[in-house]
């Protein structure tokens, strides 16, 4: 079975602007393409970066599965907002971006007419002006019409990455996206992070290009399945 580059499962639609999204991982052990993983011990709230780094690829793909519910753990909890969602797919507005990029959509403009409903939905910003700043960002301004399978390799990796922030995730997993991540990329998350909170988990691989200083944001922190992240 496969799955689009961004798994889509909308927020609850009543959205408590005093209520910051937590992700906790609670002594985690799971199946990856390495063997058993673990423990993995994180709490991440809104606004938080955090980058997870991990044996080799296949590890980060069943750890995403697992957050998401899809695939359940050998042992610990995967607990969001306070509740026990170990194994089930909850509409908990997690957005994970793996690669090969997929799209249902046809057009570029199809793509982010979807997702700016699901952000809009939301109701924490406006939509509008939030759309115009991403298309110039990202330079997909004039450019809605054009075929997504036309689109080269970099643009396709960033119209996944706008999709993606256009739905206003509390969390935004990025496995193996980009290494280096390019300026551009950056500038859309750094901008969309300066409207609406948003916790960002990167997972990365021993086959990953080395992290580069600053690529994460300030305040990233770097960490292992060995130790622990967050109180």
């Amino acid at each position: 079975m496969q799955f689009p580059v961004a798994w889509y499962f909308p927020l609850d639609m009543t959205v408590n602007e005093e209520k910051k999204f937590t992700l906790k991982l609670d002594d985690l052990f799971y199946k990856g393409a390495s063997g058993i993983v673990g423990p993995i011990n994180l709490k991440i709230h809104e606004g938080e970066d955090a980058v997870l780094s991990l044996g080799e690829p296949g590890d980060g793909l069943a750890l995403v599965r697992v957050i998401k519910g899809i695939s359940p753990p050998q042992k610990g909890k995967v607990i969001k907002d306070g509740w026990d969602a170990t194994g089930y797919v909850t509409p908990d507005g997690c957005v994970a971006l793996i690669e090969p990029e997929r799209f249902f959509s046809v057009t570029v403009r199809d793509e982010i007419a979807f997702s700016s409903r699901v952000g809009e939905s939301k109701g924490r910003v406006s939509m509008a002006a939030f759309l115009r700043a991403l298309l110039d960002l990202s330079g997909f301004a004039g450019r809605e019409t054009q075929k997504i399978e036309g689109l080269n390799v970099g643009d396709r990796r960033l119209l996944a990455l706008l999709s993606a922030l256009l739905m206003l995730p509390n969390l935004l997993i990025l496995f193996e996206t980009w290494r280096p991540f390019p300026p551009v990329a950056q500038h859309l998350m750094n901008y969309a992070k300066s409207v609406t909170p948003m916790a960002v988990l990167r997972i990365v691989t021993n086959d990953s290009v080395p992290l580069e200083s600053g690529e994460c944001g300030r305040g990233t922190t770097v960490f292992s399945p060995e130790q622990s992240y967050g109180s």
